[in-house]
């Protein structure tokens, strides 16, 4: 039974040995859908790097190694011992690191192309566009029979992990991903992660480790050969829900450019119905006969109330009503008569609206 036992843990260690070779000479995108994490996370400080060795099982880290910053040369020695760890690519985790974190909505059929809806409107959600950060986004919750999703997004600017990434390449390490958590979280299987910008020259494994990838190479062609059409089709879909979300959201921008628009013309339409008060005066001057004397004049809106003196006020309100400015004409008050002679007057008028050419 004992010897059973072993032989089953050497079989485990040298599986995870192959898939862990195999994996180390596939691109940073592939190697993030084979699910399986890099074997080392580097934690970087401004005076230091310690790296971190994935146990085995991948479910807890063991510290491997210090390199103080700017001792370079004694550091690259150390990293070439750990030789397919490092092949297999390395975490990066910036130890002060103060990621932003915001929740919005978005609508359920954004899901599938989360990323990429996000990618397209984080200069509206975020101080930083899309080439100017790195971010994740996930689903938060999905309300039950709601039509919108709640995404969290973790935005951290890239000119905070340049420096980090300058003292890993002086190393000779490239980082392939890196850890948006905040110096006091503690990083687990849904902690975000975000892809990095590198060119990390592959490692040159020995033959025998060539040709194991050779098969696995073949086993991954044939399946993506099968499966082209499909993935193809599922692309195009997407960019078509991504144009149609886009769309939607443009619609809803216009409609909504056009509705302050509206708001911000009132006031202003409001004064061009409105007759001035020098064509109010005016046109009273012209209509009113020369023995009719104006003492007060007021205007309130489109309210117009005239007092004054008359030899014959009583043929006023046919001439006022005459007129193409005013309606509604009416004495306020009875005809007086005033001690020098003639009616005395109060008598209120409308002033029709007008579109200004």
């Amino acid at each position: 039974m004992i010897g059973f036992s072993a032989a089953l843990g050497a079989i485990e260690l040298f599986l995870d040995w192959w898939f862990g070779e195999v994996t180390g000479i596939l691109p940073a995108r592939w190697r993030a859908r084979t699910g399986r994490g890099p074997d080392l996370v580097a934690v970087w400080r401004p005076q230091a790097i310690e790296f971190l060795r994935y146990t085995v099982g991948g479910t807890a880290t063991e510290s491997v190694g210090t390199v103080v910053c700017g001792d370079f040369t004694g550091g690259r020695a150390l990293v070439q011992q750990w030789g397919a760890a490092a092949a297999r690519g390395v975490r990066l985790r910036l130890a002060d690191a103060r990621p932003l974190r915001r929740t919005f909505t978005l609508p359920q059929a954004a899901e599938p192309f989360l990323q990429q809806v996000v990618a397209n409107e984080l200069d509206r959600r975020t101080p930083w566009r899309a080439d100017q950060a790195y971010f994740h986004a996930a689903v938060q919750e999905r309300p039950e029979g709601g039509r919108e999703l709640r995404v969290i997004l973790t935005v951290l600017p890239r000119a905070a992990v340049k420096q980090a990434q300058a003292d890993l390449a002086a190393l000779g390490v490239a980082a392939d991903t890196l850890e948006l958590v905040a110096p006091d979280a503690r990083a687990d299987a849904d902690t975000p992660v975000a892809a990095l910008d590198t060119n990390r020259a592959i490692r040159r494994p020995p033959f025998g480790k060539w040709l194991a990838g050779a098969v696995c190479g073949a086993t991954v062609i044939a399946a993506l050969a099968l499966a082209g059409h499909q993935w193809r089709r599922a692309g195009l879909e997407r960019e078509v829900e991504v144009a149609r979300y886009d769309a939607a959201d443009s619609l809803r921008l216009a409609d909504e450019v056009e509705r302050l628009r509206a708001v911000l013309r009132f006031p202003e339409g409001q004064k061009l119905r409105r007759a001035p008060a020098v064509v109010i005066l005016e046109d009273l001057s012209r209509l009113l006969p020369d023995d009719t004397w104006l003492s007060e004049l007021h205007v309130d809106g489109d309210g117009v109330q005239i007092i004054g003196t008359s030899t014959n006020a009583s043929r006023l309100l046919p001439l006022l009503e005459g007129s193409s400015l005013f309606s509604g004409a009416e004495f306020r008050s009875a005809l007086v008569r005033a001690e020098g002679g003639g009616d005395r007057f109060h008598i209120s008028v409308k002033v029709v609206p007008h579109v200004a050419p």
